[in-house]
This record gives C-alpha cells, sequence and structure tokens, in this order.
C-alpha cells in the first residue's frame, strides 16, 4: 500500500490491521478486498488521529482531508497556486525557485545558474604577427 502516493508506513500499517489484509501487496487483493480499501482511504478521517492527516485544516473548506494518489499532487499544486496569488513569503519563494523552509543559500540551491568564476575572453592577436608567421606554424625571421 505505501507505493500509493499519500500512504505512509502508519497509515499502511492501520489500514491493513483495519482491514484485516496482513502483509498482502496491491496485486494479491481481490475486487471485494479493493473496495473496502477505497471506502476506508476515503473515509480514513474516522479511525486515524487527525494529526496524522496530510492536509490538515483546508483552507477553503476548514476539513481535515487526506488525498492520496493524483488527489494530493492536484491538492499540493493548487495550495503553491494559492500562495503565489496572494504573494506570502512562501509563494514569492517558490516563483522565484527559491528555498521555502529557511535553508541558507549561499552555496546550495544553485540549479539552473552558472557557478564558478568567469573567464575574461583573450584579447585577439595582432595582424602584423599573424602576416610574418611561415607555413607550418614556424616565424620567419628577418
Amino acid at each position: 500500500m505505501r507505493d500509493i502516493k499519500g500512504i505512509g508506513y502508519r497509515i499502511a500499517s492501520i489500514l491493513s490491521k483495519k482491514l484485516n489484509t496482513g502483509d498482502k501487496l496491491l496485486a494479491d487483493l481481490d475486487a471485494d478486498e479493493i473496495s473496502h480499501l477505497e471506502t476506508a482511504l476515503k473515509n480514513v478521517n474516522t479511525f486515524v488521529p487527525s494529526w496524522m492527516i496530510n492536509h490538515k485544516n483546508d483552507q477553503f473548506t476548514g476539513t481535515n482531508l487526506h488525498p492520496v494518489g493524483t488527489d494530493l499532487e492536484l491538492a499540493v499544486k493548487n495550495d503553491i497556486e494559492f500562495m503565489q496569488k496572494i504573494k506570502t513569503y512562501k509563494g514569492i519563494r517558490h516563483t522565484q525557485g527559491q528555498p521555502v523552509r529557511g535553508q541558507r543559500t549561499r552555496t546550495s540551491f544553485r540549479k539552473g545558474k552558472s557557478v564558478g568564476v568567469v573567464k575574461k575572453k583573450s584579447a585577439p592577436a595582432k595582424e602584423g604577427a599573424k602576416k610574418s608567421a611561415a607555413p607550418g606554424g614556424k616565424t620567419a625571421k628577418k
């Protein structure tokens, strides 16, 4: 069950005890057990403490939700877009591609940027020096 995004070790162990599935893989479950699992995931708030829920106090509904799979990805994306829209500090950091949780940025988080010293371009050689050079890279004696 832990292969499903949004279900960690604790939720998986609670679900397996509640549904009496043991250590079965998802591929080994029959249709009836899968339907029981789906209903349990929809109502996970009823048998899991609120501190275990991954989306506490939803900003629009105010309820505790536990989205899984693509619903979780969509919820996180919507939260980030909302923070960017109202221009919170975290939203601005997300927009800039900077770290959000207070990490130092002097040496880390340099993705997509050139790191290091840029050398100056060497000045082009003088035209007189090119003409006096003999074929084969040897200089002509005068």
